[in-house]
Order: structure tokens, then sequence, then C-alpha cells
């Protein structure tokens, strides 16, 4: 599938094993995993983040970082304009 030009978001929410909010967690997208960030946040004191400006119709490995350890929480292709991805501790 060709890559649009319409710009898409990532939104969503990091929470830890016991489900409760995790804040300041680094949340990255980028298109390959050794290729600098498309989009890099922190989640705030409701575990909520967003990414903005990404392309829509691009695959992206979402990354976290949490106490120096970075983890790949998932691999997202954005069909939509918004796509929501919720992170869940632990990630393997």
């Amino acid at each position: 599938m060709p890559v649009s030009k319409e710009v898409a978001t990532i939104v969503g929410s990091v929470r830890d094993e016991a489900g409760k909010p995790v804040a300041g967690a680094v949340v990255r997208a980028q298109e390959k995993q050794d290729s600098p960030p498309a989009a890099e946040t922190k989640s705030d004191g409701k575990g909520q983040y967003q990414l903005s400006g990404l392309k829509q119709g691009a695959t992206y490995e979402l990354w976290l970082v949490l106490d120096g350890v970075r983890r790949r929480a998932a691999v997202l292709t954005l069909q939509e304009s918004t796509t929501r991805h919720d992170i869940q501790l632990p990630l393997e």
C-alpha cells in the first residue's frame, strides 16, 4: 500500500502491571529500529501520550523508554488519521 501524504496521530496510555497510569514514560515512533524518531513524547500525569505528524499508511515501531530501559511496544500501520494504542506493562 502506498504511503499517503495525509498526517496521522497515535494516541494512547501507558499503564503499569496494576493498571495504574505511568507518568514520564518516553514513547517514540520510528519507521525502522535504527532510524531517528519520527515522533517522540512523554506520557502525562494520567499516563496519556500523543504522537503527531506521522504519515498515514506508513508502518512504525512504537518504543517505550522507562527507567533507562528501551522496549518495543508494538508495530503499527497507520490506516486512519488517528490510531489508538494503549501500552500495558510489563513488556516482553
